[in-house]
């Protein structure tokens, strides 16, 4: 027979930042927790503990609050820091704030 057992549930969220339809832009967005998130010309404010965070697309302004978090960002107008040691690797050539302590910024 079929061994019953607990199922293992793990979905897969892929929650975009941006609503589908409707404003383009939009408020600032607050990421609390990893995953990969898409900009469309919007901020995004990047607020926890090593989180693993994932921006594509083409971001405005991205913030990074909090401590030790890993964050990939595509393309950004400008990225911030602040808080301590955090990860930021980063394509185009956004203006970078650094206003946090033993970050690694590439």
């Amino acid at each position: 027979g079929s061994g019953g057992g607990a199922a293992e549930d793990c979905p897969e969220d892929e929650s975009p930042l941006v609503p589908g339809e409707g404003e383009q832009g939009g408020a600032p967005q607050t990421v609390t927790e990893s995953g990969d998130f898409t900009c469309s010309g919007n901020d995004v404010t990047v607020q926890g503990i090593s989180l693993n965070v994932g921006l594509s697309g083409e971001c405005g302004t991205v913030t990074i609050d909090g401590s030790s978090n890993n964050v990939d960002v595509e393309a950004a107008a400008q990225i911030v820091l602040n808080g301590t040691q955090h990860n930021v690797d980063f394509g185009g050539e956004p203006e970078v704030v650094d206003n946090s302590i033993d970050s690694n910024i590439n």
